[in-house]
């Protein structure tokens, strides 16, 4: 009798604390190639580069006014999807767009919920940019 209580007792227990963990899969990085106009790969987002990302964006404060950004046919952008999406003062930002100017800086456009772009503008190469290089 005593057996039976204990063992109902910790089924109970189990049942009441399960608690099921699903694989929360993060949406591919798009690697777009300027020379040939179109995206030529996708590469694994991970909670490392969601980290670097949401670190980048939480230090800058200053949008790049008027943007006149020049391409070549040099230039590699990556999209990465926000995840989750970040707030920031008054929007949430949901996807981002990086990509490595030749003068060795490091242009930065984001998306919010309301299709605005926020386009930042940094004097040097992110280290985030070279990870992604290195992925890519």
């Amino acid at each position: 009798m005593k057996l039976t209580k204990l063992t109902a007792a910790c089924v109970l227990i189990c049942f009441l604390t399960y608690q099921p963990v699903y694989a929360n899969e993060l949406a591919k990085i798009e690697v777009f190639d300027a020379s040939k106009g179109t995206v030529v790969r996708t590469i694994q987002n991970t909670q490392e580069i969601q980290d670097e990302l949401s670190k980048v964006l939480r230090q800058v404060h200053t949008v790049y006014p008027k943007a006149k950004i020049e391409f070549t046919d040099k230039e590699i952008v990556y999209k990465i999807p926000i995840q989750p999406p970040i707030v920031k003062e008054d929007t949430v930002l949901l996807e981002a767009f990086i990509m490595k100017m030749p003068a060795n800086e490091t242009i930065l456009i984001c998306f919010d919920n309301k299709d605005r772009s926020f386009i930042y503008r940094f004097d040097h190469v992110l280290p985030l940019v070279d990870k992604l290089s290195k992925a890519y």
